[in-house]
């Protein structure tokens, strides 16, 4: 077990001090990398795969939500919470737009995707369609368990809703963090 670092001499209140200390202990002592026998595209046998569509549902069968007036804030359209114990791995996912003239490029739509309300590396202002309703694209995307993951859309300020709909999915499966990791 590795020492937590020392927070005494940072301004906080004790509560914040005993918060930061134990979440470093914590992430000091957890696996810091996935065993090497954990493939992306070949889960393990006790995996549990899935397809998620909006509006969180399951299938293909998700329906398409409208997108939000301009400048007023982002809207998720899909929103994953990962078990308590699991790793999950998406594979597979598409961002799209549902309607006549795609927004692609014109700046009047921005798409994100989050972990914990961060952007995943890449997504952070997506302004062209990810791949299409049945046919996602590849891509990687790994997170654990309490993680949420999101994808949200946004019509920014003095912009042009679409007159479409938009949706999102992913395909990926969770497995036991356990198996997943490496123990130390």
């Amino acid at each position: 077990m590795q020492r937590a670092a020392d927070y005494n001499a940072a301004p906080w209140s004790q509560a914040q001090k005993v918060i930061a200390s134990l979440k470093t202990r914590s992430i000091a002592n957890t696996p810091s990398y996935l065993n090497e026998k954990l493939t992306l595209w070949f889960p393990p046998a006790d995996s549990t795969p899935f397809t998620t569509t909006t509006p969180d549902g399951t299938g293909t069968s998700g329906g398409f939500l409208a997108y939000p007036a301009p400048g007023s804030g982002q809207i998720v359209i899909l929103a994953k919470t990962i078990d308590q114990g699991k790793l999950c791995v998406i594979r597979k996912m598409s961002i799209f737009n549902q309607g006549a003239n795609p927004p692609d490029g014109s700046g009047d739509v921005v798409w994100r995707v989050l972990i914990n309300g961060a952007a995943v590396k890449g997504m952070n202002a997506m302004l062209s369609q990810f791949g299409a309703g049945l046919t996602p694209q590849d891509c990687q995307i790994i997170a654990t368990d309490g993680d949420v993951i999101q994808v949200t859309v946004e019509v920014p300020a003095g912009k042009i809703a679409p007159p479409g709909t938009t949706a999102a999915r992913w395909d990926g499966y969770t497995c036991p963090l356990t198996e997943a990791t490496l123990t130390k």
